[in-house]
């Protein structure tokens, strides 16, 4: 779904990983979440936000 929506682009980076919101958030840039460029992700769990 996720490549159905933004496209598959393997090769750009994973930028936050760990997202947790509990919904009174702003942003998502509001939510808990590990350093910015930090992951022990892959790209079979990216998931996009369209607003």
């Amino acid at each position: 779904l996720y490549c159905t929506a933004f496209g598959c682009n393997m090769d750009l980076p994973i930028i936050l990983d760990d997202v947790k919101c509990n919904g009174n958030e702003s942003s998502i840039y509001d939510c808990t979440h590990s350093p910015w460029n930090t992951s022990n992700c892959v790209h079979d769990e990216d998931v996009g936000v369209r607003c």
